[in-house]
């Protein structure tokens, strides 16, 4: 069973848009939020997206999807796709007979916390006249979400055995894209997980991946500049999420799966 990682501000969108409307994955995600049938049920959204009625994005959700009355990996959804961003309590869906593959978008860090600026622009007023340099010496930056999920450790220090750890379960266990080269990333995952098909067999859902992927490249946040104050305040509280990011792009560009 695919399980998408949702890390914060990297594309997690337009994977689901692709998978769920043109494609026509049924989707274990937020879409369920609010749902709570006693047992798994296949639904279709208003815009035509299937779900099945699990929010794997929520520790309950996650809990209720290994309830034997549910039991997601097992449950025969042969075009089934998890989303979720809690990596780690995710795991506990899949058992050796009933197993997950994980796949993921990486995106610059510095990049994804001036995405996450933006949007939190958009929904805090009392951020509207901030710059991207105040944002950063905030406190409100993140401080390595990448590693610490990769490795369990939400709180508290981190060191460099923690980055190697985190490098090696993406080599292990990871199908690594990367948010500035979609297309191949897009390419590469309908390879691994049986969609070509779907796109070279069908033009409306090809057109319908083509335009879902355009718009994505057309959506750009102002850059900041490297060496500036904001990007070596955002750098130091994501210094191990560097370094996994340039893992990632290692592995992007070597590994043929």
């Amino acid at each position: 069973v695919p399980l998408f990682w949702e890390i914060p501000q990297s594309g997690k969108g337009v994977i689901q848009h692709i998978l769920g409307k043109c494609f026509g994955v049924i989707e274990a995600s937020d879409v369920a939020a609010g749902h709570f049938e006693s047992e798994i049920q296949v639904f279709e959204a208003d815009d035509g997206t299937r779900y099945v009625n699990v929010d794997t994005t929520t520790y309950a959700g996650l809990e209720r999807a290994t309830n034997p009355k549910f039991n997601l990996a097992a449950s025969g959804l042969s075009d089934l796709v998890i989303f979720t961003s809690l990596l780690h309590p995710a795991s506990y869906i899949f058992s050796p007979q009933y197993t997950g593959k994980l796949f993921t978008l990486f995106r610059h860090p510095v990049e994804r916390v001036v995405s996450r600026f933006h949007h939190e622009q958009q929904t805090d007023m009392t951020l509207q006249d901030w710059t991207i340099t105040q944002y950063a010496q905030s406190g409100r930056v993140e401080n390595n979400w990448v590693t610490r999920y990769l490795v369990n450790k939400p709180g508290g220090g981190l060191t460099q055995d923690d980055v190697y750890l985190a490098m090696d379960i993406l080599r292990r266990k990871c199908v690594v894209g990367l948010v500035d080269h979609i297309e191949e990333s897009m390419s590469k995952f309908e390879s691994i997980f049986g969609w070509s098909s779907l796109v070279q067999n069908n033009p409306d859902v090809k057109d319908c991946r083509d335009r879902h992927l355009e718009q994505s490249r057309m959506h750009k946040n102002p850059s900041v500049e490297e060496g500036s104050e904001a990007w070596n305040i955002i750098m130091v509280h994501n210094q191990y999420d560097y370094q996994v990011y340039k893992y990632a792009q290692y592995l992007f560009w070597t590994r043929y799966y």
